[in-house]
């Protein structure tokens, strides 16, 4: 945060513009330089403190100040004198002298950086069309190509289970209440974060075209005929397979996907109809018979609002029922 944005404190007829963000700009650059977070170990209002304390001093050398005070000066001395000279351009304090982003780009510092057309090969396109979709949706259809995630947790030493003998109740009621149960350290909240691996799913979907992933209904060509072939090679499979199938599932998926958007529109009825005849992705399946059956109203918050936490004499017959 600049020093003027600090210096106005809660006035707010000051509105802050391009300027600040230019020396913004500058301490993301000195800390890229310096190979440092600046004042990281410091709270807030001493951040704030050493931020007005640029005010006074030399203004024309900020950052030689700031590679003294987080003592990498040496860091400093290695610097070429052109990126020296544009980071002390942003950080100068007073606003009038401070550069416009305009006049930033013509600095010697940037010269020949920048281009006047952008690249338009991108090597992980198919990546990033994958990324489009929902992430409920790609954890299914990665679990469709072989990932598991349980095995993937076990690599990283999160899937450890008691024995049953250490978790024995200690006391039984009659209306079948638990008492003294130990829960095992996997319910228990764990920070850690495993990273699952995509390899195999975007090695099975490489070979679809970018067209498959935005279906158009209205059109015949290319890829509503490209749909319809691949529905019509699929359709004498059976319906187990079909569903086990990462490619099917995908265009299933996606082209369901774009008729529960487009409902309630008319002939979107029809249409998801004609489809549901001929399967309904397991992944969609609510939402398509919560269509077809006409379902209305908040489900959402009318399940929110039934009291789950309190304990019944039915629980105990719903554990022995469903395992």
């Amino acid at each position: 945060m600049s020093p003027e944005v600090l210096v106005q404190g809660l006035n707010k007829d000051y509105v802050s513009g391009p300027k600040v963000d230019v020396w913004s700009v500058g301490i993301i650059l000195t800390e890229l330089a310096l190979g440092r977070i600046l004042w990281k170990e410091l709270n807030l209002s001493q951040s704030i403190r050493k931020i007005l304390s640029l005010i006074r001093g030399d203004p024309e050398n900020i950052l030689e100040r700031i590679a003294r005070e987080q003592d990498h000066l040496e860091t400093y001395k290695t610097l070429p004198e052109d990126l020296k000279d544009f980071i002390n351009q942003c950080l100068r304090i007073d606003l009038e002298t401070r550069p416009s982003p305009q006049l930033l780009l013509d600095h010697p510092f940037l010269s020949g950086t920048h281009e006047d057309q952008c690249p338009v090969e991108f090597p992980q396109g198919r990546q990033l069309l994958l990324n489009s979709r929902p992430l409920d949706e790609i954890y299914h259809l990665w679990q469709l190509a072989g990932g598991d995630v349980q095995k993937e947790m076990k690599k990283e030493g999160l899937n450890r289970f008691k024995p049953p003998f250490l978790t024995t109740l200690k006391i039984v009621t009659r209306e079948g209440q638990w008492i003294g149960e130990t829960k095992d350290d996997n319910m228990r909240y764990d920070c850690r974060v495993v990273s699952l691996p995509m390899d195999s799913l975007i090695e099975r979907l490489a070979h679809i075209p970018p067209s498959a992933y935005f279906p158009l209904f209205e059109s015949e060509y290319p890829v509503k005929r490209c749909l319809d072939k691949d529905r019509e090679t699929a359709s004498p499979l059976p319906l187990i397979i079909r569903e086990r199938d990462t490619e099917y599932q995908f265009h299933r998926i996606v082209q369901l996907s774009r008729l529960i958007e487009a409902y309630p529109y008319p002939k979107v009825m029809s249409q998801l109809i004609k489809e549901a005849k001929i399967d309904i992705p397991p992944f969609l399946r609510h939402k398509v018979w919560s269509i077809l059956l006409n379902v209305k109203g908040n489900v959402e918050d009318n399940y929110a609002r039934i009291d789950k936490q309190k304990w019944t004499p039915t629980d105990r017959q719903i554990d022995v029922d469903i395992p």
